[in-house]
Parts: structure tokens; C-alpha cells; sequence
């Protein structure tokens, strides 16, 4: 599918980009609620973005807590779908039953026009998103100090 989205890229001009996605505090879940709970919350979470993605873009799941959106949109609008998917989950009825911290964190890239190999674009969208973890979690401990 990626490989297909990247020749129609080439040949019609169409924006492209990736969203990478990661489920707040998944590890801790798991280690404190069991599995059972863990694939629980990975259910909800593709359920929650299975509902709020186009049917034109891709939606996968990348590694246990990852999912990455290949959207046909520019880089701008990407972004703008990573914060609203943010601040839908975090004000979701249904997220008020996980555990305590679930949230999601997102990265995201454009594609260029000529791109053959899109995972050192993967690995950057994976990369800012860590970035923006890192950020999220800084600032909430500033605020318990």
C-alpha cells in the first residue's frame, strides 16, 4: 500500500505525509494492569482512530504501541489532524475508563516529492514524536513542583 501511495505521489502530485502515533504510559499499563489490560487499550486505541481517519488514508499498526496514519494531505494538515486526535482521545467518553495517564503522542513528516524508501521518514516522524513526549512529560513535571 505505502509503495503504491508513493507512485501515485510521484505521478499525480499529491501531498503525502505520515503521522506517527504512540499510547501514552502503555509500558506502565501493562506492567501494572496485566496484558489483559494492555491489549484492551490497544483495541480502544484503534477503534478510537479507525473511526477518526479518513477512508482515503492508511491506518497501521506499527509496533506494540505505535500506529502510523499515511495521509494524503500536506505536512500543515497532518499536524492539525495529530492535535485534534490528541485532544478528541484526551476528552473522550470512553477514555475516561483506561487507566490513569493513557493519552497518545504524535510525530509527523512530509513526504517528498521522489520519495522511494519512506523509512528514514517513519524513523523522523518517530523521532519528533519522542521529542514531543519528552516535552509533554517535562512540563507535566514542572507542574508537580
Amino acid at each position: 500500500m505505502i509503495g503504491r501511495e508513493l507512485q501515485r505521489r510521484q505521478r499525480y502530485q499529491t501531498p503525502l505525509s505520515l503521522l506517527f502515533l504512540d499510547i501514552d504510559q502503555f509500558k506502565a499499563v501493562n506492567d501494572t494492569f496485566g496484558h489483559e489490560t494492555g491489549d484492551l487499550v490497544l483495541q480502544y486505541v484503534a477503534s478510537f482512530l479507525k473511526e477518526r481517519v479518513r477512508e482515503a488514508d492508511y491506518l497501521f499498526r506499527w509496533g506494540g504501541d505505535e500506529f502510523l496514519v499515511l495521509m494524503s494531505c500536506e505536512l500543515d494538515q497532518a499536524m492539525q489532524k495529530g492535535v485534534d486526535l490528541k485532544a478528541d482521545f484526551a476528552t473522550a467518553a470512553e477514555t475516561a475508563k483506561l487507566p490513569a495517564g493513557v493519552g497518545l503522542s504524535f510525530g509527523c513528516t512530509e513526504v517528498p516529492h521522489g520519495t522511494e524508501d519512506v523509512m528514514p521518514l517513519v524513523k523522523e516522524a518517530d523521532r519528533l514524536m519522542y521529542e514531543h513526549k519528552t516535552a509533554k512529560r517535562a512540563r507535566r513535571k514542572r507542574r508537580r513542583t
